[in-house]
This record gives C-alpha cells, structure tokens and sequence, in this order.
C-alpha cells in the first residue's frame, strides 16, 4: 500500500479530539436528591452498561468516519495491480517546440508552460527512472535514454525554432528509442498545442506497447497573416526588364484584415506596397512589378505587418538574372544562315554554331538549347554528351535531314529514348492545330483567337516508338509534326520534317516560329530561383561555370548563422547538403573560401501559420480510445497530478463511501438508542 499524497497521515493526530471529547465530557455527573437508591441499585448498573457501549459504538463511528475520510485525501494506492508503479520505469516526453509554441497563455509562452508540465513529470518520477526528452528538432542527444538529472539539464536547452513535425512521426522516434534500449513497455507523454496540422495519429499504425499521455498546453486565441509563397510570373529573369512577382497571403484569423500593409525590397532597398484586404479564413493573390537591376544575383524580402505571430511575415528570395541565353546550333556541312539569323533577332539569345565533326563536348552543358540541324550520323560519344547535357538542363531541338536520317540518331535514339524517323513522305501536309495549352504556347497566343497561321511541310518522317511525347503541332491527320519529350531535366524537341525551306515553311512563319525557339530555350528545370523551405532538409544546387575537383572547395554558408556544411561536385554541379543544421530563416551567402558562388534563401515552414487547435473535448473524442488525455487545468501541483495518473488502482473512492457510511451510522445511533 502507498500514498499519493502521505503528508495529509499527519492529519490523523485529529482523531485523539474526539477521544478526549469522550473521556471528558462523559465523565460529567448530574446530582439529583433521592431518598432512597437501594431498590434502583441493579435498575442503574443495567443502564449504565447499555449507555457505555452506546457511547464507545458512537465514538467508534466518529474515528472511522474521520480516518476514512483522512485516508481518501492521502489517496492510497495498491502497488500490486497491472498498473502499478514499477521500481524502473522507461518514459519519453515529446516536447513541441515549433514556432507556434511561442504563443502566450494566461501565464505567458506555452512553450515555456509546456517545459513546466515536463519538469513536473520528471519529478513525479522516482530515481531509477529512465528517461526520452524529443523534440521536434530530432537531435541526436534526443535519440537515447538518460537519468532523471540528465533530463533535468536536456529540458533547459530546449528552444523554439521552424522545426515541426506530425505526432506520428513523434511516435516512431519514441517507439525506435525503447527498440533501441531493448525495452519492451514504456511511457510516452506528448506535450504540445495539437494544432490540427500535425494531428495524425492512426490506432492502427501504434504500437500497443506505448502507454500514450496527451497533454494539451493551448493558447488563447489569436489570428494570424501569414506570405505563403512567392514567385515570379515569367520563367526567365532578364536584366532591365520589369518582371510580375505574384504572392499569396492568407488570413487565418476569425476576422476581416483591412488595410494590410505589404512591402518588398530587393537587394536592401525597400519598396512600398498598396494596402490589401482578406477576409477571414480566405486568401489573396496579389502583384509586385519588379524592375530587375543590372546584376547576376537578386536578394527579395516581402514583408508585411501582423501581430503577435511573426514568424511567417517574411518571406525570402534569391534569384539568378541571365545577362544572356546561350543556344548552339550544331550542322553537318552548311551553316544553317535562315536558322542563325532567326535565333539572332531574339532578344538577349547569344548563339554559336558549330559543325558536327568540331564540337567542344566540355562545354555543352553551358547552353540553354542545342539544335541538331539535319546532322550527319551521330556517333555513340556525342550521343552520350548529349545526355550529360540534358541532366544539366539543356534542351534539344532536332530537325532531321531529308530522306537519309533512318540511320543518323540509331546512336542518339536509345541513349534518350526518342522516337525513331520512318518512313519520309514527300506529299504535302498542312498542320492544323497547335497545343495552346502547353506551356510553351500558354502566354504566347489568346487560347480564344482562331486565326492562326500554322505552317506546311513537303517532306515528313512518321516518329514512332520511344517515351511518350506531347503534341506540340500536328497535322491534319493527327500524326505530330513538332512533339517534346521529358528527358532528365530538359526537354526534348523533335521535329518530324527537315528545316530546310525546301521541306517545310516553318522557318518562314514568324508568329510560330520564333515563340517556339524562345520557349524551347526555357523549357528545362534548370531553376533560376534559389528559395527553399527549413522544414523539407533542403538541398542546394549551383551550378558551376567549370569543371572542378570537389578538392578545391572549402564551402560556408554565412548568413544570419555561419557554418559549414556538407557538400559534394558532381560534374559542374555543386550539391550542398544541410541535414537539419540550418535553424534560421534568412537570405545566406555561398562561399568557397573568399569567393562569393551565389546565394540561397530559406523560409520557415508555413504549417503553423493555420492556428486551429484541436481543443481537449475533440481531442478525447478521436484518440481517448487508445490515449489518456492529461487535464492540465492551471494546476499548480501537476507533480501530484501526474503521480495520481501513474499510480495503480486507487481505494479513496471507497474510502469516501466507507466515511459517509460510518456517519450515518453515528447518526443511527444518537437518534434511535436512547439513553436511560
């Protein structure tokens, strides 16, 4: 037998005060003149003896019904049930500290309280406990049991930060850590705001080993204005050009934002905004019209002002300008002047051409395009250039050469499985329909206009087998003339007729083919933005003007925080990894010792900025089935709450029965034996 509460035994010196009531009050005679008591002497004695067991039966009742009720405030416990206090046990306590948590309560930050509440459990705890202390940082200090001071000490170093993840995920680091230690049974305290984000708790996917305690530590209710996203409109970024950057901000709040002010700033000059408004629990889309500098690396904030949640009130942005795209046009025997003379007449285009039999494999990954004009046969090492090209992003443009290029791409055809070129027809073919839906016609042409000229061909191979394609223009018979295949991160153009004026109009047709050419050379994945997201362990990727040993590199990251990272070169691409180590949302610079390579910006995850808490009534109903949901109530003697949740069966509910029945029965005995 134990006791919750032992100190309220001391109580029990109260029961000596009807003792002594008794003995004394009792002992008082009342004297009363009689002539004669020898015929009453046998009457008293008889009465006298039933008076003294009533009395003694009423004392008895009183010192039950006080003890009893003495004993039900100590609150005893057997230590002999299923649940009873062990001499060790293993416990684990998740401790949410994602930016959320810095919420204020009635006695200020959640995360703070939280800590309390985690305090408090480990005090309930005896010495020979074992215990997890986890966060949503998942450090590797984190991951293993240690002794009750030990946590102590872990619970003050635990912080706010972007971090967060769902209770599940929590689960399973708590479950692999007991694995881990070869415990079999243990305890598991998740103290946290349960905001509905990360509530995804599946009875089906728990293991039934853990004994799980919910404790909600939750904060009055606050709105909240949060930038969710960014990016600009155009998929090039060009210097001197004024670019549409689009943002989105959400009201999560209960009310409608008026006259939200929003501002931005690039490369550290701040430029106002026009106020917005949202209503509550909608979005808005809205416009900055940025007029890009003279310069290769951009550095945007968009900001906007919201109290008391702040975290998500930025957002941040690094962008790489191209002064120029560089496209090679590679030929046979003649230079291909048409071809060379329309790629010149497009802005910004930088175009080299080179023949066949002269290429310069080291540097193809530097271009944006590379066009395969009616090309001799291709042979197996260009073939394999090309495809390192593509994994950098460049894109393709093939137009066949007349009649003879059955056998020119058998190389380059298993190498980025495109179609094969069969059978040259030489009847004439009109197009008829350009995909205006594709991205490379989407803000090119109305998709309502009707009156579009589409070319003609003299001379045109059937393309079969290979990876599925897409139609870019087709003919009348639906049989693609212009199709594009996904290839690594480029993208593949093939055209089924030759270029040359003799087989095809193309060349002439302007208004087709001059869009096509500026949307084929932006059409890969090679992304000019450098934003990633903290709560994803993002992976930067730069890309480098040369070939380089990874030897030759000591890389840093310097920002709001300076470390060094991990890192790797894989051809001209350098891959930096961060693996949980950045911690501080900002703008940071990628350096190779002194040298500036570029700059990445990373954002806090927006999961929080929703501040819809699942409220401890909601909470019972989805997981009381196989959680305890922990009442905290602002208690401030939650170490007795805890050693009250942990204890085995309890007796003071009987205690308080057999306290009631005992007072009944002293009543039972004043009112129905009467004294004599």
């Amino acid at each position: 037998m134990q006791f919750v509460f032992p100190t309220f035994l001391w109580t029990l010196f109260i029961l000596a005060i009807p003792v002594l009531i008794h003995l004394f009050y009792f002992r008082r005679y009342k004297k009363v003149e009689f002539t004669n008591v020898r015929f009453l002497k046998e009457l008293v004695e008889e009465t006298a003896t039933r008076n003294r067991i009533k009395n003694l039966l009423i004392l008895i009742a009183r010192l039950c019904a006080i003890a009893t009720l003495i004993f039900a405030f100590a609150q005893p416990f057997s230590n002999s049930g299923r649940t009873a206090i062990k001499q060790s046990q293993s416990i684990s306590i998740y401790i949410d500290n994602s930016w959320s948590m810095d919420a204020n309560s009635d006695d200020g930050s959640i995360l703070q309280k939280a800590k309390r509440r985690a305090r408090d459990i480990i005090r309930a705890s005896s010495d020979n406990d074992r215990f997890q202390l986890i966060t949503n940082d998942f450090e590797g200090k984190h991951q293993r049991l240690v002794s009750k001071d030990d946590a102590l000490a872990l619970l003050e170093e635990i912080k706010s930060g972007p971090a967060v993840q769902t209770l599940s995920k929590i689960i399973t680091k708590q479950s692999q850590c007991f694995k881990n230690a070869g415990i079999n049974q243990g305890i598991v305290y998740m103290i946290s705001d349960f905001q509905r984000s990360i509530c995804d708790l599946d009875s089906n996917l728990l293991d039934s080993s853990l004994q799980i305690n919910l404790l909600p530590i939750q904060s009055v209710e606050e709105n909240n204005v949060s930038i969710d996203t960014a990016y600009f409109d155009s998929p090039v970024l060009l210097p001197g050009q004024t670019q549409a950057l689009i943002y989105k901000v959400s009201n999560y709040g209960n009310s409608t934002v008026e006259n939200l002010s929003a501002s931005y700033s690039v490369n550290g000059q701040e430029y106002p905004g026009k106020p917005i408004a949202i209503p509550s629990g909608k979005f808005k889309m809205d416009t900055f019209f940025i007029k890009i500098p003279d310069q290769s690396w951009q550095q945007l904030i968009i900001k906007i002002k919201d109290f008391p949640v702040q975290f998500d009130d930025s957002y941040y942005m690094c962008c790489k300008t191209d002064q120029q795209i560089d496209v090679l046009v590679l030929y046979a025997k003649e230079i291909p002047i048409f071809l060379i003379r329309a790629l010149e007449s497009i802005p910004f285009f930088k175009v080299s051409s080179q023949q066949q039999n002269q290429i310069d494999y080291s540097k193809l990954g530097n271009f944006r395009l590379i066009i395969l004009n009616e090309l001799a046969e291709v042979s197996t090492g260009m073939a394999t250039e090309l495809r390192k090209a593509t994994q950098q992003a460049c894109n393709l443009f093939i137009f066949p050469r007349p009649e003879t290029a059955l056998n020119d791409y058998s190389n380059l055809i298993p190498t980025l499985n495109i179609p094969q070129f069969t059978n040259f027809d030489t009847a004439a073919k009109l197009a008829t329909k350009a995909n205006l839906d594709s991205d490379i016609f989407k803000d090119v042409f109305n998709p309502s206009r009707d009156q579009i000229k589409l070319p003609s061909s003299f001379g045109q191979y059937t393309l079969s087998g290979g990876a599925a394609f897409e139609n870019i223009i087709t003919y009348r018979d639906g049989l693609p003339m212009i199709s594009r295949i996904k290839s690594e991160n480029a993208s593949i153009f093939i055209s089924a007729c030759p270029l040359d004026q003799k087989f095809s109009d193309l060349s002439k047709n302007a208004e087709l083919f001059l869009p096509l050419l500026f949307k084929a050379a932006l059409a890969s994945d090679r992304s000019q933005i450098y934003t990633y997201d903290l709560s994803n362990n993002p992976q930067i990727n730069l890309t480098l003007q040369d070939l380089v040993n990874d030897k030759d590199f000591i890389i840093s990251l310097n920002g709001p925080e300076t470390f060094i990272p991990s890192f790797r070169v894989s051809s001209k691409n350098l891959i930096i990894d961060l693996y949980d180590q950045l911690k501080t949302s900002g703008i940071y610079q990628v350096k190779n010792q002194e040298m500036l390579l570029g700059y990445a910006a990373f954002n806090d995850s927006r999961r929080e900025s929703n501040l819809d808490v699942i409220s401890q009534e909601e909470l019972s109903e989805k997981y009381s089935s196989f959680c305890k949901i922990i009442n905290d109530n602002n208690n401030s003697d939650f170490t007795s709450v805890i050693k009250s949740e942990r204890a085995g069966p309890f007796l003071w509910w009987y205690l308080l029965i057999a306290s009631f029945i005992f007072l009944i029965v002293e009543s039972l005995l004043i009112r129905f034996w009467k004294n004599h």
